[in-house]
């Protein structure tokens, strides 16, 4: 009788399941809620609202830190953690890391919109009105706030050489008061005629401040004022109309609105 040798067949055993996408999944989610999480701590209560300047950096150091302490957790449970509890770890913080992002992207949106507030964006400028107004100030005034500026009443932006070594040249949507408050002068301005002072009036050699308006559709200016300080002085209108200039230079560069290229 011949004996048959069988072989037999074990099966192989299960591969373990990779912990890798889920580590991941933690890793990356984890890091972004604690930086969330840091940032919140720093800007909320670690940082001292009298700060100043040194405010910004700190607040990004605390965010640093929790980003680097998400991190760790995340290692120590990709490390350590059985395969169920680390999956459940991945939902959690997929979930929060989602809900986090939400309520930042809300809530810069929502800062964005206090800060187009605050800077006086969101009132209505009045009608386009066509016009043009030209102004230049010579380099002998050491106070000047720019070289050369255009204010254009139809879309309402203003556009400067700036002073100093750059000469940048800028430009920035106006606002409603600034607006208001060029079209009232402009009235007054006009309304003198030809009675503007003498020193409003100088050859271009004695001149200090030039202004020119253009109407609408005009190629040759319908009023022109070339003046020193006395004109500023002597002609009230002509004064304010410098400061109003001088003012949107000044105010734009503290908002949303200022653009300058060197």
């Amino acid at each position: 009788m011949t004996e048959i040798d069988t072989e037999t067949h074990t099966a192989a055993p299960p591969r373990p399941r990779s912990r890798v996408p889920l580590a991941l999944v933690v890793a990356l989610c984890l890091a972004w809620l604690g930086l969330v999480a840091g940032l919140t701590a720093g800007a909320l209560w670690l940082v001292p609202k009298d700060a100043g300047l040194a405010g910004g950096p700190m607040v990004l150091g605390y965010g640093l830190l929790g980003l680097i302490a998400g991190l760790v957790v995340a290692a120590l449970l990709a490390w350590k953690a059985p395969h169920s509890v680390l999956r459940a770890t991945a939902l959690a913080a997929a979930l929060l890391a989602v809900a986090s992002l939400a309520f930042v992207g809300w809530r810069l949106l929502d800062l964005r919109t206090e800060r187009r507030a605050a800077a006086g964006l969101d009132e209505p400028l009045p009608p386009p009105t066509g016009f043009r107004l030209e102004a230049r100030i010579d380099e002998s005034d050491g106070m000047r706030r720019f070289r050369t500026l255009t204010v254009d009443g139809d879309e309402w932006r203003a556009e400067w050489v700036a002073v100093g070594p750059e000469a940048a040249e800028c430009e920035a949507q106006m606002i409603a008061d600034e607006a208001e408050a060029l079209l009232a002068t402009l009235a007054r301005v006009e309304a003198l005629g030809d009675g503007f002072a003498a020193s409003c009036v100088l050859p271009e050699g004695e001149a200090v401040y030039h202004l020119a308006h253009y109407a609408e559709g005009g190629a040759e200016p319908d009023w022109t004022i070339a003046g020193n300080r006395e004109c500023l002085r002597d002609q009230p209108e002509v004064g304010e109309l410098h400061r109003l200039l001088g003012a949107v230079v000044l105010d734009s560069l503290d908002g949303l609105r200022l653009d300058c290229d060197t």
